[in-house]
């Protein structure tokens, strides 16, 4: 918060400054661009400041998928670990809304439909248990998000049949688009897809059948721009 403040103050004091030239109709231009040169660096320290600030720790996201995890574990009496790591990972506050929703539902389906039966694991050369892993990392200036199981894997040529069966395709466009793709379009729905690519929110689903399923979510570094000028108030100059 303190460096907050001196961001503000350095501010302040560089429009005071640009101001004083325009009424004194100085034309010392490059004295006035090394003003604008500074404004703006000190623009963008306080707009990553902003953003750091408001940045949720993934770990509080994870904590309640996990919780949802086991719920649903304990109601089925399945046995599923739970594993998760990088908590210290931080998200935007509208990015960790925008995905938490689809988190818990992609858990829940996982947990539900995703898993086979203990007796049928160990025939498959599986351990008995399950896994179900929520893993938060960085990779240049993106966030990554992925959840992934070791489950049973979705069948991409049911899910073209899906499809068709609601409308979404038909017999002649569902060949020419890939099965990834399809499954996107399911999960998502428009508004999802419409508000992710808005927020530079990437979905990939990687899923073999019989071996288990990832889903990968990619948070764009360039959200924080939509973050820190988002509801962001400051006294003015």
């Amino acid at each position: 918060m303190l460096h907050l403040m001196r961001l503000y103050n350095e501010l302040r004091h560089i429009h005071k400054n640009i101001t004083k030239l325009c009424k004194t109709h100085i034309t010392e231009s490059e004295r006035l661009g090394h003003l604008i040169c500074y404004w703006s660096d000190t623009v963008s320290q306080l707009q990553e400041t902003v953003y750091l600030i408001r940045c949720v720790p993934v770990g509080t996201l994870f904590k309640r998928l996990a919780s949802v995890a086991r719920s649903i574990l304990k109601e089925k009496n399945q046995q599923v670990f739970v594993q998760t790591d990088g908590h210290d990972i931080k998200i935007n506050p509208i990015a960790f809304d925008e995905i938490g929703f689809l988190l818990v539902n992609w858990i829940r389906n996982s947990i539900e439909h995703g898993f086979e039966s203990a007796e049928m694991r160990c025939q498959m050369g599986k351990p008995p248990e399950g896994t179900l892993r929520l893993h938060a990392y960085t990779q240049e200036k993106n966030i990554m998000i992925e959840v992934s199981d070791d489950g049973v894997g979705i069948d991409l040529q049911r899910i073209k049949a899906v499809a068709i069966e609601l409308g979404l395709y038909d017999l002649q466009q569902i060949t020419d688009v890939p099965a990834p793709e399809i499954l996107n379009n399911l999960m998502l729905g428009r508004y999802t897809r419409q508000s992710f690519r808005t927020l530079g929110i990437a979905v990939e689903i990687q899923t073999q059948l019989h071996q288990g399923t990832t889903l990968k979510l990619r948070i764009s570094g360039e959200t924080k721009k939509i973050v820190a000028n988002e509801d962001v108030r400051l006294p003015s100059l």
